[in-house]
């Protein structure tokens, strides 16, 4: 991408800053893991608001570490909203749809999964090594949304790109 994809701008503000923002507007604390480009991310994840939670062994490990490490000091009953930094900000419909449910969920577009997901600190603690969180979601609800951007990858510059067009056409 050029630059790590937390810290792409459009509108005004990173892509971590808007993911921070719509989680924040739900009135839910936000807790942001880093690895690479920790210094920059976490800066930028601080003023917005989030406790970020570094993963300095990021390069032998993956996601789920990161992940428990953001979660280690909560309750296993603490419900969890959890999103990737590459994927489009959840619409303020879609977290709170997914708040709504009573254990784990999923956001479903036809049939596929999508993001932001809905689990609990106990589901990632129990999670074994090498499992990602979509592993331990099997048994979690679907949930139909019709929000397209739940699929999205931000993974080059051009998703990137023609995800930014498909913002501002339906602005």
């Amino acid at each position: 991408m050029g630059e790590p994809k937390a810290l792409l701008r459009f509108d005004g503000a990173t892509l971590l800053e808007h993911h921070i923002g719509t989680m924040r507007a739900q009135g839910l604390p936000v807790r942001v893991a880093t690895g690479a480009h920790a210094e920059r991310i976490e800066d930028v994840a601080a003023a917005a608001g989030a406790t970020v939670h570094r993963n300095r062994r990021w390069l032998q490990t993956g996601p789920m570490h990161s992940l428990r490490i953001c979660v280690a000091d909560l309750p296993d009953a603490t419900p969890l909203l959890v999103t990737p930094v590459d994927v489009p900000p959840a619409p303020a419909a879609v977290i709170a749809a997914l708040l709504a449910c009573e254990g784990p969920a999923v956001p479903s577009v036809g049939g596929q999964d999508g993001h932001p997901i809905r689990t609990t600190v106990g589901v990632v603690r129990k999670s074994g090594r090498g499992r990602t969180l979509r592993d331990t979601l099997h048994d979690a609800d679907r949930i139909s949304l019709g929000w397209r951007g739940a699929l999205r990858n931000l993974n080059t510059p051009a998703d990137f790109r023609a995800w930014r067009a498909d913002v501002a056409a339906s602005s």
